[in-house]
């Protein structure tokens, strides 16, 4: 049987883990969760946001919209772009192994 994909998309503190909890728990097939922030968090943490090599990895960068609003630009740095190449290549191996997917993304 062809593995399921389930994609979510929406701003931080929407309320998208909360929703793959309660898909995990109400399915009767396994999903497994897998988003940016999966494979963000087992890098060092001077490669994330505030850390000494932010920015080789990923830091967070205020800025001020056309209409005058503040908004957060991600940037990546060279760490953090090939840590982000790779989120592609274990979706599809996750995928051809059989798994069914809960995607979290923020585009």
């Amino acid at each position: 049987m062809a593995s399921k994909i389930i994609f979510l998309n929406g701003c931080s503190s929407v309320g998208k883990t909360s929703l793959i909890k309660a898909i995990q728990h109400l399915s009767e097939e396994p999903y497994l969760t897998f988003g940016v922030d999966t494979l963000f968090v087992t890098m060092p943490s001077k490669y994330l946001p505030g850390g000494e090599k932010s920015s080789e990895g990923i830091q967070f960068v205020p800025g001020i919209d056309q209409k005058g609003f503040p908004v957060t630009e991600v940037k990546s740095g060279s760490y953090g772009k090939k840590v982000s190449s790779s989120i592609p290549k274990i979706i599809k191996q996750l995928v051809d192994d059989g798994h069914n997917l809960i995607l979290d993304e923020v585009i």
